[in-house]
């Protein structure tokens, strides 16, 4: 056994070699915590989910606080009606902030549909940060969405909702009051978790 270590030591090569089975060893191990850190940081904080896009949204106020009226916006929605987000009072509402370019946003929409579909004492309402109606329209017709969606083309309710990350989720009571806010893509657990701090 101490031969072929001491053929190595004395080799020309056998530095090299050790060199190199050292480094892979130390870039095996920084892999192995990056991973592990990254784990940690992805995971559901209570605040936070999966997949997340950044946006720039220029001066946008600091997100709503928990337990406080819901920020009162207007919009105007994907059948060309005009309303405010306080109309909507009366049943729990799940905002929701995305955008047709956002994967994390598409891949979940399906969920979204569904939950909408399921239930007819919530109101579903998608804002897309920063697109205009003539992006927003084709996008919702395309994809068969039913629930109400609102193009922000000058993202005034994004600033109003420190909409940094997308897709951006905030559940509000019935009185306007919200609830929770999560950002990312959430899971049917995390959207069940959610919809019952509103009804």
């Amino acid at each position: 056994m101490a031969d072929w270590r001491a053929r190595i030591r004395e080799s020309k090569y056998g530095t090299l070699i050790v060199l190199l089975v050292t480094t892979a060893i130390v870039v095996a191990g920084a892999w192995a915590v990056s991973q592990a850190k990254f784990g940690a940081d992805s995971a559901d904080d209570g605040d936070t989910a999966g997949a997340v896009s950044q946006i720039e949204v220029a001066n946008a106020n600091a997100v709503p606080k928990i337990g406080e009226p819901a920020p009162d916006f207007t919009f105007t929605d994907s059948s060309g009606k005009t309303m405010q987000l306080s109309e909507l009072r009366g049943k729990p509402v799940w905002l929701v902030f995305a955008a047709t370019w956002c994967q994390g946003c598409r891949a979940e929409m399906p969920d979204v549909q569904a939950t909408y579909t399921a239930n007819d004492d919530l109101n579903v309402l998608t804002v897309f940060t920063g697109e205009s109606a003539e992006v927003v329209a084709p996008y919702v017709q395309r994809t068969g969405l039913t629930f109400q969606t609102a193009a922000d083309a000058d993202t005034v309710a994004s600033r109003l909702y420190g909409v940094l990350g997308i897709p951006a989720h905030y559940f509000i009571d019935a009185n306007g009051i919200l609830r929770e806010h999560r950002v990312g893509i959430l899971s049917q657990p995390l959207i069940a978790e959610s919809l019952k701090a509103i009804q």
